[in-house]
């Protein structure tokens, strides 16, 4: 009967978790298509580079301090200690608002510095300077937002994310049809601080009616404060240098090249991976089922999830690879045409960011975090590294930065595949847990006959319209799936599991999920 539940728990939170993804990404996705054809590639560079110094300021606090919340309520929850799981959650939240503070202050006292010495590019600072009260309240909204997966309660995420993305649009469509040119990316960062406040105050609301006991005062219960500190900690190095990561590229894109135009065709190449990228990752669903599952069980379970994980990502790669130019002009217009290079660059980064992803959430949810730190500060070092080499070593024997960017992407490419492969090495010898690695093969397969079948059709129409691209993707998918079908790489009773996590059926009564602690058949 607990295997049931706990099977139906996931079913109906991945199912929710994937339409609040869907919501997020299509309004995420509709969000910077409007800022990046208001904007165009000059001005849309110069918000991307204010949000990813602001996001490095930030990101790096909510991903340790969420990830901290959710281990430690999720697992005072499992023990039905509502008391201890209060307690836990106050503890961690007060470290958010403090550490959140000092990060505002600090970027708003860097602000200038930052725009006029460091980026060489003073019409930065306002966007800079009001960007440090916007952290601030993302942060806070961050943690609330945590709460929908401590009490799995995922349908709540996807109710404020139709609010957030609705709210989100319809602000910075006001902004630019009533504000000045000029003033337009200080605008959007407005905007998106009001969005956040919103928000934060539509969680408290929802959260106060499931889960009221969290925010209740109550008599003091003592929390192993020592272990939890220890965890943050590792987490908060592990996050810092994840982020600095992310956003590395687009601040020394900022530093070394004087034209933010490329800037931007380099956020909005990143912009669509990372949509698609989140999209897909179903990661925060499961920390608090890997906090909980029996070790027998862990194996198996996290197989059958990387499996299925597999058969997106790998494909959506492929289809991105082959789409890029397509795929750009018809998102972002013809003035951003020069960016499909670099989508063609990053579109495998699809496969390693999901499936990263998942694997990491094991390694959070068992706290073997001390050999992920290292190895993302491997990859911290070897990515600054090889992009500041790619960067100035193209910029000097071509001068052109198209390349410049297309060379950072590149960078980020590889680094994240040598992340990858440790991450992979270090499940094994650290968890113990064995890949089956026939379950890239597969869909690889499947994949490139796909992708070469693509080629083939776009050799016999040179110029496609919208219509005809949707139908390259309609035939992409039946290709792949009769291809992936033949060579047993999926089976009838995959396609009943995916139509179990959809509504029409009983998410309680589930006979299987992507953990099915019974027997699972070899395929």
């Amino acid at each position: 009967m607990e295997e049931e539940n706990t099977r139906a728990v996931i079913g109906k939170n991945s199912f929710w978790e994937l339409i609040s993804k869907i919501i997020e990404k299509i309004g995420a996705v509709v969000f910077t298509i409007i800022l990046a054809r208001f904007l165009l590639p000059e001005s849309f560079g110069a918000y991307s580079l204010t949000i990813s110094v602001a996001l490095i300021f930030i990101a790096a606090i909510n991903y340790s301090v969420d990830r901290t919340m959710m281990k430690y309520v999720s697992d005072a929850l499992g023990k039905k200690r509502k008391s201890l799981a209060s307690a836990y959650f106050k503890y961690i939240f007060k470290k958010k608002v403090m550490f959140s503070l000092i990060a505002s202050i600090l970027l708003i006292i860097l602000s200038y510095p930052l725009a006029v010495y460091v980026f060489k590019k003073p019409f930065l600072f306002p966007s800079l300077l009001i960007s440090g009260a916007y952290i601030f309240v993302l942060a806070l909204e961050s943690s609330y937002e945590s709460l929908f997966y401590v009490f799995k309660k995922v349908k709540g995420k996807a109710i404020k994310e139709t609010f957030k993305q609705f709210f989100r649009i319809s602000t910075i469509l006001i902004i630019f049809l009533f504000i000045a040119k000029s003033y337009y990316v200080v605008g959007v960062i407005f905007g998106l601080i009001l969005t956040s406040i919103f928000v934060l105050i539509f969680i408290r609301k929802y959260m106060e009616k499931s889960a009221f006991f969290i925010f209740k005062k109550e008599a003091k219960v003592k929390i192993d404060k020592k272990r939890v500190t220890g965890f943050f900690y590792y987490m908060l190095l592990i996050s810092f240098i994840g982020t600095i990561l992310s956003y590395t590229n687009v601040v020394l894109l900022g530093i070394f090249l004087p034209d933010s135009m490329y800037i931007g065709l380099y956020s909005s190449a990143i912009a669509l991976i990372w949509g698609l990228t989140g999209m897909l990752n179903l990661s925060s669903v499961f920390l608090p089922v890997f906090t909980q599952i029996k070790e027998k069980n862990l194996e198996v379970g996290f197989n059958k999830i990387l499996r299925y994980s597999l058969i997106l990502t790998v494909p959506a790669a492929f289809g991105i690879l082959a789409l890029s130019r397509y795929i750009i002009f018809f998102i972002y217009g013809e003035s951003y045409l020069e960016a499909s290079i670099i989508l063609s660059v990053m579109a495998f980064m699809i496969i390693e960011g999901v499936n990263g992803s998942i694997i990491f959430t094991l390694f959070s949810a068992k706290e073997k975090l001390k050999y992920f730190t290292k190895i993302i500060a491997y990859t911290f070092f070897m990515n600054i590294t090889l992009s500041i080499i790619l960067i100035k070593v193209i910029l000097s024997y071509t001068n052109s930065q198209l390349l410049a960017s297309t060379g950072a992407a590149v960078s980020a490419l590889i680094s994240n595949y040598f992340f990858f492969i440790l991450l992979i090495i270090g499940l094994k010898r650290k968890i113990k847990i064995k890949i089956e690695y026939v379950n890239f093969v597969k869909p690889l397969i499947a994949s490139l006959i796909m992708f070469f079948s693509i080629l083939g059709l776009l050799n016999l129409v040179k110029d496609i319209n919208l219509i005809f691209g949707i139908f390259l993707v309609f035939v992409g998918v039946i290709i792949y799936l009769l291809v992936l079908f033949a060579i047993k790489g999926a089976c009838i009773e995959d396609i009943k599991t995916f139509i179990e996590i959809l509504p029409a059926t009983n998410l309680y009564k589930l006979r299987a999920s992507v953990l099915d602690y019974g027997k699972i058949k070899e395929i």
